[in-house]
């Protein structure tokens, strides 16, 4: 049985979308690598904001708290595993909240612009791990600017101080962060396609075997079993992992050891043959197998053989052998029972004419 793959088409997403609805597993697991990320960079601050005089002000750990609640809210969405756009509005949502509270944390530092070398952190970040393309980051990094904008000018009360490299830098930076966005949007919708038509293939391939007439069955250069086809259940009655890694011709018939030991462990290539192996049960099946050596091929390294019980047809073939043999016999029968009643009759018709001659040559007289 030989099983063509066939082309599957591949999974589109949708532009602007991480991925569709086949894709919940990477799409929530990316938001957990984005909110791990956010929660490593909350701690550090964290940590940092109790470096300053007097362990910092209150209100400094109550804005690092609502970081964490934002972050815990985040992970319980995330946990519900709502569709693709609601759980990317979350996603925004949260880090427009991340960026708001990083601005507020910085007016109560007095430092505007360390902070925004921590909105530049957040922004890659959200690029790199976050699970959506460009215009959602664009989005975010709006929120970001607009937040860092209302922060330096609570802390300075001017914009007048602001450099253009200050403002080139930044804009160079979101850019860039909008543009690794869509680099990995694009990677991930390509992975994901093939994925999705591996998985298809892979499900297709399983179907034809499981559900195929023949049994494969793989074995390594010396005989022992290293794969069997779920199909090998319904034939010979054994589960297939009862079987790997155990040797093959303990299930040939011992009459038939020594052909198949030549036939299908020492071909060369390709090898037909008929044999007997044994049922569970302890009777026999009589089947066809045709073994391919594959042990030079890397995905495989093993020798395939594909076989089937060829059990009815022997035996519709031995039914039909002596239906002709008695169909024969009776031919036979009936042109020999033809043959003795044409003898008969010539018989007598033969006696019945030689007394009349005799009474016609009388009459002449």
């Amino acid at each position: 049985m030989t099983i063509a793959a066939a082309k599957t088409p591949p999974v589109r997403t949708e532009r602007g979308a991480p991925a569709d609805d086949r894709n919940f597993d990477h799409l929530h697991a990316r938001g957990r690598a984005g909110l791990w990320a956010f929660f490593v960079a909350v701690t550090v601050l964290t940590i940092q904001d109790f470096r300053l005089p007097n362990g910092g002000p209150v209100s400094l750990h109550l804005v690092r708290l609502v970081e964490f609640l934002l972050i815990g809210a985040g992970a319980e969405v995330n946990r519900r595993r709502p569709p693709p756009r609601p759980a990317i509005a979350v996603g925004v949502a949260l880090v427009s909240g991340i960026y708001v509270t990083s601005a507020i944390s910085g007016y109560l530092r007095n430092d505007a612009q360390t902070q925004l070398v921590t909105d530049l952190a957040i922004a890659f970040a959200t690029a790199t791990t976050m699970p959506w393309g460009p215009w959602w980051q664009l989005i975010t990094l709006l929120a970001a600017g607009l937040s860092a904008a209302v922060g330096w000018l609570l802390v300075y009360g001017t914009f007048g101080n602001v450099s253009v490299h200050l403002l080139t830098g930044i804009a160079i930076a979101y850019l860039v962060s909008i543009y690794i966005a869509y680099q990995l949007q694009h990677y991930r919708a390509e992975r994901d396609d093939a994925e999705g038509a591996l998985r298809a293939s892979e499900e297709r391939f399983r179907a034809l075997i499981e559900r195929g007439s023949d049994t494969i069955t793989i074995v390594d250069a010396v005989g022992s079993i290293l794969y069997e086809s779920p199909s090998i259940e319904r034939v010979l009655g054994y589960r297939p992992e009862e079987l790997i890694g155990r040797p093959v011709l303990d299930y040939i018939h011992p009459d038939d050891v020594a052909r198949v030991r030549s036939l299908a462990l020492g071909a060369r290539e390709t090898a037909s043959m008929e044999c007997r192996s044994r049922r569970k049960d302890g009777t026999w099946c009589d089947i066809e197998a045709v073994a391919r050596n594959l042990l030079d091929y890397p995905a495989v390294r093993g020798i395939v053989i594909n076989w089937r019980d060829v059990g009815e047809r022997k035996r519709a073939e031995h039914e039909r052998a002596v239906y002709m043999r008695d169909l024969a016999e009776a031919r036979d029968t009936a042109l020999a029972a033809t043959r003795a009643k044409s003898d008969f009759l010539a018989n007598t018709s033969h006696e019945i004419r030689s007394p009349m001659h005799v009474f016609i040559g009388m009459t002449d007289m």
